[in-house]
């Protein structure tokens, strides 16, 4: 709780508040109402010492808050092409999406529910059928740039837009220990262990959450791209029809304790057409 007090800690806030700022100028905010609406209550005060409470979408704009970074004038705002629009409205509907509403075109998902969990020593393998032939165009299409090589983030948005692909979504997820627990996930690896690095070729991503045990909150959920991992993994054997994927979920510790264990209540996968 004393951080704050820490010089370093307002340059460090501040230097990710300024990629932020960067990353508006050229990007379109999402339109979810749960990302643009979500409040901070009563967790700033205003010039008057009274409590201000914005919304996410107020805070898109350092002019507009009272100060700046300089470079708004050497940048230009990419404007989002049809494409990286659809394909961003397909997302917000496959994230909303529960099992009861209705069928997202240009999706196919299926699931598969869970009742196991992984702990440091027991790996949990999620294996889940995909439909025949739904990854073929996934394993033969080439990978996708980051737009990093170019700075061009826009071309690299519309390329990703022009492909499909593969997400992951973990549902529900319960973690135990949360506050020296992360999450690493990987795709069909058979001999899983906690010391396995990240810098396999079956590595997927990580996650974790603040350190809330004990308390009440809802359970959070957590979304993946599994597509450059698919094509790393299958791409040179190629995929089988109907052949089952296999997610793989393992706790390691984070800080100096040890690790929790980890139950997401379902896994569902979406793929996303371009």
């Amino acid at each position: 709780m004393s951080s704050p007090r820490d010089p370093i800690f307002f340059m460090h806030h501040c230097n990710i508040d300024r990629i932020w700022a960067t990353w508006n100028l050229r990007n379109a905010n999402s339109t979810d109402r749960l990302w643009a609406d979500m409040p901070f209550t009563d967790n700033f005060y205003d010039v008057d010492g009274n409590f201000w409470s914005p919304k996410v979408s107020d805070l898109y704009v350092p002019e507009e808050l009272g100060y700046n970074y300089g470079f708004r004038t050497y940048f230009k705002v990419a404007a989002a092409s049809a494409k990286t629009l659809a394909l961003n409205d397909k997302l917000t509907s496959v994230i909303a999406a529960t099992a009861t509403d209705a069928a997202v075109a240009g999706v196919t998902t299926t699931s598969t529910d869970n009742s196991k969990a992984a702990t440091e020593n027991v790996p949990l393998s999620l294996p889940i059928k995909i439909p025949a032939g739904a990854l073929q165009e996934i394993v033969r299409q080439p990978p996708l740039p980051s737009g990093m090589d170019t700075m061009d983030f826009g071309a690299a948005q519309e390329q990703a837009a022009s492909a499909p692909r593969v997400l992951a979504f973990l549902r529900d997820v319960e973690i135990t220990s949360a506050s020296t627990t992360s999450v690493r996930v990987f795709l069909g690896k058979n001999d899983l262990k906690a010391d396995t690095p990240v810098t396999d070729p079956h590595y997927v991503g990580s996650f974790a959450v603040l350190g809330h045990d004990g308390d009440h909150h809802r359970k959070p959920s957590f979304v993946l791209d599994l597509t450059d991992a698919i094509q790393r993994v299958y791409g040179g054997r190629g995929q089988t029809d109907g052949e089952a994927i296999d997610l793989q979920l393992i706790p390691v510790g984070s800080g100096a304790g040890k690790p929790g264990a980890v139950e997401p209540a379902k896994l569902e996968i979406a793929i996303v057409s371009a």
